[in-house]
């Protein structure tokens, strides 16, 4: 993930509304990101319409995520490509083993 060095600024969040504050910045984002793709899964799916179409929630999809990437920057938190593999692996094991029965 390339994250540009503008987005560094962010790194100045927590000092002027606390890390509390910023923690509770970051669950909010999060919410709203799920939300976002939710939407987009039902359009894809097309049950439960909501109202608008896939390209106007992809938007909104960056848009959130961008906001929770913001705030990863502002608490200093990093992916982690161990972590990041293991559950890669994991996944496709329960995929592979789904597809076997």
């Amino acid at each position: 993930m390339n994250i540009p060095d503008e987005m560094n600024c962010w790194s100045q969040f927590p000092a002027m509304v606390g890390y509390a504050a910023a923690h509770e910045a970051l669950a909010e984002e999060c919410m709203e990101l799920a939300h976002a793709a939710l939407k987009i899964a039902r359009c894809l799916r097309g049950d439960n319409p909501v109202g608008s179409s896939v390209l106007n929630y992809r938007n909104a999809l960056e848009e959130e995520y961008t906001d929770v990437v913001s705030c990863a920057i502002a608490l200093g938190l990093k992916p982690n490509a161990d972590v990041s593999t293991w559950k890669w692996e994991r996944h496709k094991k329960r995929l592979e083993e789904m597809e076997g029965k």
